[in-house]
């Protein structure tokens, strides 16, 4: 999951850098071309921009609640491993204690 995300992360951040360039240089090339095209090209680059905006929000918020879960699920199985490890130390000083009887009984 974790390496899903820094590709992930890394394509956003590629899609980041170059969106603004992309704008900047579709409208210089079309305000030296047609004035007509340029007001059409402005639109399209704004709402381009925002889509790109709110679909990097949509799944920063999937993500984040992804990785909540995933660190629930860690959070759950350490205390399991807490617990396990607590019952055997106390099975362990148990057969200790159960081995030091049968010594004094052989004696």
């Amino acid at each position: 999951m974790l390496l899903r995300l820094k590709k992930q992360l890394e394509y956003w951040k590629t899609a980041a850098i170059a969106l603004p360039f992309v704008a900047l240089l579709l409208l210089l090339l079309t305000h030296n071309i047609d004035d007509n095209i340029h007001s059409t090209i402005y639109c399209i680059a704004v709402i381009s921009v925002g889509a790109v905006s709110v679909i990097f929000w949509i799944w920063t918020m999937y993500n984040m609640i992804q990785l909540v879960g995933y660190m629930g699920n860690v959070d759950t199985k350490y205390n399991e491993v807490i617990l396990e490890l607590k019952d055997t130390k106390k099975l362990l000083k148990q057969e200790g204690k159960d081995a030091r009887n049968r010594e004094r009984r052989k004696s």
